[in-house]
């Protein structure tokens, strides 16, 4: 053979695959066997080339279930995206955030469960009656609600004379443009409004109301008052039930007060722009034989005498119901700008159990407001319609109190009670001077106030905790 045949059969025998023998699994899981190592190309001779070997039956059927496999997992993906919620239209965002990590949160601790659930941040879980779970994101927020809140309201002595000499719309004139603008008004009915009735007259001081006052009330905006207070039975049952009555017949509700003691300690309802707000009234201030009983008319007593526990089981009761509670209390010492530790104590217990705004009354003069965990308190608002004892009981305000899912901003608007008890807008000087000492009353609760001099008004806000 010569040297060039015996080149040609080296090379031809150098680029003869050999089978290896061996058996590997492909990724699929498909037995076959193992390809074969490419052949080495002797440098300076171009590489041949030839038909591609034909694929074992084997490998052609571990391709195929590759292939199904990939288009069953397609599949799945394509129907599980068609079945995922979309976000809802007033949505900042989608149901889902696509980094959700997972949280333990709990529930609205007015219903607490006593366990915590799991759940996925960007997925917060409905709260019941609108509210946030705490540690989720906001949901839509609902539409804000005002909320009008005042002192002592009573038709007698020099109420009465101005009733009869210039009318009862004249007495609720100055301040019906503040209480008609809000979407609810709450005041306290310190005298019942009736011509029924004889009075206590073993009491120091006792007094029945025009009724005509009732009418012009629910023209200038008022919806609703609480008769919890130490007045309420000066002229016996037929006066207070009376007075009930009348108040109902031109749509205004009242708390605090009743035909037995089931009547007295209903909290009351107002939906506002779909947010349903409930009201309850309690008095500290409790003359002999004026509690309300299973058989008898009166008040719902305060924590005082009925202790704390019952009053903070009916506002939890009532805050699983209702979006915002509003209640009232009765209390403290009349003639002082400071509220004293039971007032405190029993302000802080409701906001505690639920409740949003605390606005009471009974000492006359103004004390202050606190802003105590994500709640308003106003500890006295004085007197509202009422004839003034001395310059500080006739210095009073009216507080609308704006409350939106986050935020409850009160708005305070100064007033001046002439001679006989009929409120008037203070201006310039006096003004000034209301707004002033309040904020100073304030500051010893914590709290201070903005100005607007402008407006001649002050304002305080505080957040809302997740409840």
């Amino acid at each position: 053979m010569s040297d060039r045949d015996r080149s040609r059969s080296l090379t031809a025998h150098s680029i003869r695959p050999k089978a290896s023998g061996k058996v590997i699994v492909s990724d699929a899981g498909t037995p076959r066997e193992e390809a074969p190592p490419a052949a080495p190309v002797e440098l300076g001779e171009p590489r041949r080339s030839g038909p591609r070997p034909p694929r074992s039956p084997r490998t052609r059927r571990a391709d195929r279930l590759v292939w199904a496999a990939l288009v069953l997992v397609a599949v799945a993906v394509l129907i599980v995206a068609l079945a995922a919620p979309l976000p809802d239209a007033g949505s900042s965002g989608p149901a889902v955030a696509p980094d959700a990590t997972v949280a333990t949160i709990r529930l609205d601790p007015r219903v607490d469960t006593g366990d915590p659930v799991t759940a996925g941040v960007g997925a917060p879980m409905p709260a019941p009656s609108g509210r946030q779970v705490s540690g989720t994101a906001p949901a839509t927020p609902k539409r804000p609600v005002s909320i009008a809140c005042g002192g002592d309201v009573m038709g007698a002595w020099g109420v009465d004379a101005a009733i009869r000499s210039r009318g009862a719309d004249y007495v609720m004139k100055e301040i019906k443009r503040v209480l008609k603008p809000a979407h609810v008004a709450f005041l306290n009915a310190e005298s019942p409004f009736s011509n029924a009735g004889s009075p206590q007259t073993w009491k120091d001081v006792y007094f029945r109301g025009n009724p005509a006052l009732v009418p012009a009330m629910a023209r200038a905006g008022v919806d609703v008052v609480t008769m919890a207070n130490n007045h309420c039975l000066d002229y016996k049952a037929p006066a207070l039930l009376d007075s009930i009555r009348r108040f109902n017949k031109v749509g205004i509700k009242v708390v605090g007060a009743g035909r037995n003691a089931a009547e007295a300690w209903r909290f009351r309802y107002v939906t506002r722009n779909g947010v349903r707000i409930g009201f309850m009234g309690w008095t500290d201030i409790m003359p002999p034989g004026f509690a309300a009983t299973s058989s008898s008319a009166g008040a719902a007593v305060g924590p005082l005498w009925s202790g704390a526990a019952r009053v903070r089981k009916a506002i939890r009761a009532a805050s699983r119901k209702a979006d915002i509670i509003v209640v009232a209390f009765h209390w403290g010492v009349e003639g002082t700008h400071y509220p004293i530790r039971q007032q405190i104590q029993e302000a802080h217990a409701a906001i505690d159990a639920g409740a949003d705004l605390v606005m009471s009354h009974h000492p006359h003069w103004l004390q202050g407001i606190e802003r105590y965990r994500g709640g308003m308190i106003m500890y006295s608002f004085g007197d509202l319609v009422f004839p003034p004892l001395s310059r500080a009981a006739a210095e009073t305000v009216i507080m609308t109190c704006t409350v939106s899912e986050r935020w409850i901003t009160a708005t305070i608007t100064p007033y001046l009670l002439d001679g006989n008890g009929v409120p008037h807008r203070a201006t310039g000087g006096a003004a000034r001077s209301i707004l002033k000492q309040l904020d100073r009353f304030s500051h010893a609760r914590g709290t201070r106030l903005t100005f607007d001099w402008a407006h001649q008004r002050a304002t305080v806000k505080v957040k809302r905790r997740d409840r």
